[in-house]
């Protein structure tokens, strides 16, 4: 008998765990996450030291047998899963009689030792982020890991335990990754996307550069690149054909290159100096190249799916090349699949809503859904008939279609009646063969178009060799952007001077997500606020939650204000015409960014229903002072702060009314 106690309280749960088990934990932070499948398989667990220890734990306690406990014994993939099955099928099978019979899943549940587990559901798949005094949301981290997780694998997650454990291995490096990232860069805390301030004379020398290389590709003209530097985007170029990288996917590709960095991924270099390409194996890391000359770079390919016009995941090529520690450059090339992989997706997704659906009018919403992702499919199957395994899987595909119309399943779905075996089943075996379908149409017909490494070090090469005088400029902003404490490394200075006592400012242009903001570490090492700023974060967007855009308050040491406000097109300040607590009411588990969703797009919709979506724009500051500051000073300087952030950085210029 495992040793879990669980309490209903108020629909939520609430854990008491046996007294024995104390002496075994800690109180020291502790954050991981397991994702199951439909049938309480482990497709992926991934966590920290003190993760591993709370599994161990447990499985000694309940007397399971776990290898890793023993330092003679290494665990394997299979034993590790069995663990945890054994561990977690308790609370899965309580979720899912909550949520299928009563409709009233649980959000999370809480120990009495601190341990809270978040439930978090993907389609058919389960996600459990365990966390204890974690300095990370679990429901944040939850969400960015099911999120990563597409990035890599699409719809189908099941891809995670298939294969040689590659794409596990790639997202525990990206999720590591995403948590330093967490903790040290502001930019990734707020969830937008950075604007590095470095004039327009060398922008315009980087787009320069970025173009040659895309014009140079032969998938030139539906291919993106862009620069990065320490996290930070520097430049990007988008060719003629492709559909533009929303904020989301650069951010999510962000956190891809700084997990197969030298520093940001396990390091692994040949023997022979030579460049080392590596694909959808984990991160590899690159010596440092150098100012001029050959590119001593790695060229780290990866398979990725990133939102479309025409569908949620879109399958493209992702090229890492490394120029120098800490810059690298990315190409992103459209697969040109959009149409394949929208019906697929549409397809898969409605099948995973079925079991969900309980009234006729839900019913009759996954039906039209699964019958035009098909139908999207299917026209679209001249283009993907290129093996052998495809025209199979479309044909099965085909056949499975035509049994469940046989079986009239519009009329089984629509009637409000139990849905017959024989179409349940039917369903069921159709879910099975899309998953496979998109596995093999996405996953392995783009190795047919894979750009040889050697073009890529080519273009690399070039880049170093253009931007080697840019080099030492381009770190130095990256590192320490519009620094406020010392008023340097920015024409920013005499702006400054007018708002006494301001110390940090985070300007966010939420209709685009771009974030305008100083460094948090000065270059002198004094007054770090990267701590200060990520605790100021997180209690504005929990008051933001709760539908206050408007907040000031003050501990010993500084005064702080976040502001969110909406405008149109015009700049004219609006005002909501609905409450932004009805967001929280809809979508009680959305938390602010833009990874998981973008909530500020939603948090639009809700206070302007009848509205279109470029009809009214978002804006959100965060500001810090020094001291105890007066809250009429605090407006009164955020009144004028838009507008010196457009002067310095270009962004657009909006007046803001708090008032």
């Amino acid at each position: 008998m495992l040793y879990w106690a669980i309490m209903i309280v108020s629909g939520e749960a609430q854990v008491t765990c046996h007294p024995q088990c104390h002496q075994y934990y800690t109180c020291l932070a502790m954050l991981g996450v397991i994702i199951f499948d439909r049938l309480n398989d482990v497709m992926f667990s991934h966590g920290d030291e003190k993760f591993e220890e709370h599994i161990r734990c447990m499985a000694a306690r309940n007397g399971l047998f776990y290898p890793a406990y023993s330092d003679t014994m290494p665990e394997t993939r299979g034993e590790r899963a069995d663990v945890l099955l054994q561990l977690f099928s308790p609370f899965l099978a309580s979720q899912r009689i909550m949520a299928m019979e009563f409709r009233d899943p649980y959000s999370e549940v809480e120990c009495e030792d601190g341990l809270v587990m978040v439930f978090h559901e993907y389609l058919t798949y389960q996600c459990l982020c365990l966390s204890r005094h974690s300095t990370l949301s679990p429901r944040k981290y939850v969400s960015a890991a099911v999120s990563l997780a597409k990035l890599l694998c699409g719809p189908v997650l099941s891809r995670l335990k298939s294969g040689d454990g590659s794409l596990s291995q790639m997202l525990s490096a990206m999720l590591m990754s995403y948590c330093q990232l967490q903790r040290s860069n502001q930019a990734y805390h707020v969830e937008a996307v950075e604007r590095l301030i470095i004039g327009d004379q060398v922008q315009n020398k980087m787009v320069s550069v970025l173009q040659r290389v895309v014009a140079s590709l032969p998938s030139g003209s539906r291919s993106h690149a862009f620069l990065t530097v320490e996290g930070t985007l520097v430049s990007l170029y988008s060719g003629r054909h492709v559909a533009e990288l929303s904020p989301a996917a650069v951010l999510s590709l962000l956190v891809l290159v700084h997990a197969v960095s030298p520093r940001g991924g396990a390091a692994g270099t040949d023997s022979s100096g030579d460049p080392e390409v590596s694909s959808g194996g984990g991160p590899a890391s690159d010596p440092d190249g150098g100012g001029g000359g050959r590119a001593d770079s790695q060229v780290h390919e990866e398979l990725c799916f990133l939102s479309a016009s025409r569908s949620p995941l879109s399958p493209y090529l992702v090229y890492v090349v490394h120029i120098w520690s800490g810059t690298a450059l990315v190409i992103v090339s459209d697969l040109c699949m959009t149409d394949v992989s929208g019906g697929l997706c549409e397809a898969i997704e409605s099948l995973a809503r079925y079991q969900q659906a309980v009234t006729p009018f839900q019913r009759d919403q996954v039906y039209a859904h699964l019958k035009h992702g098909l139908m999207a499919l299917f026209s679209c199957a001249k283009q993907i008939r290129h093996s052998p395994e495809v025209r199979s899987l479309l044909s099965r595909l085909q056949s499975q279609w035509d049994q469940l119309r046989r079986l009239r399943v519009d009329a089984a779905l629509c009637s409000g009646r139990p849905v017959p075996p024989p179409v349940d089943q039917g369903l069921a075996t159709l879910s099975r063969t899309l998953e496979a379908a998109f596995e093999a149409v996405c996953h392995v017909l783009p190795e047919r178009v894979t750009l040889p490494a050697g073009q890529l070090l080519q273009r690399a090469e070039t880049v170093q060799r253009e931007l080697s005088d840019y080099r030492s400029f381009l770190l130095a902003r990256a590192v320490s952007n519009a620094t406020v404490e010392t008023r340097s490394h920015l024409n920013i200075s005499r702006y400054l001077d007018n708002f006494p006592d301001l110390v940090h400012f985070i300007y966010v242009d939420r209709s685009v997500h771009l974030m305008t903001a100083p460094s948090t570490r000065p270059p002198d090492g004094r007054h770090d606020l990267t701590d200060t700023v990520r605790k100021m974060i997180d209690l504005a967007y929990q008051y933001l939650r709760e539908g206050h855009m408007s907040i000031i308050w003050r501990d010993q040491r500084y005064s702080y204000g976040h502001f969110l406000w909406f405008e149109d097109a015009m700049g004219n300040p609006q005002k909501a015409r609905e409450s932004p607590r009805r967001l929280k009411a809809l979508y009680a588990d959305w938390q602010p960014g833009i990874l998981a969703r973008d909530y500020f797009s939603a948090l639009v919709a809700v206070c302007f229903p009848e509205a279109a979506p470029e009809e009214v724009r978002c804006y959100q500051l965060f500001l810090v002072h020094r001291g105890p500051v007066q809250s009429d000073r605090v407006l009164q300087q955020s009144q004028q702060i838009a507008k010196t952030v457009w002067e310095v950085s270009g962004a657009a210029a909006t007046p803001l009314d708090l008032l």
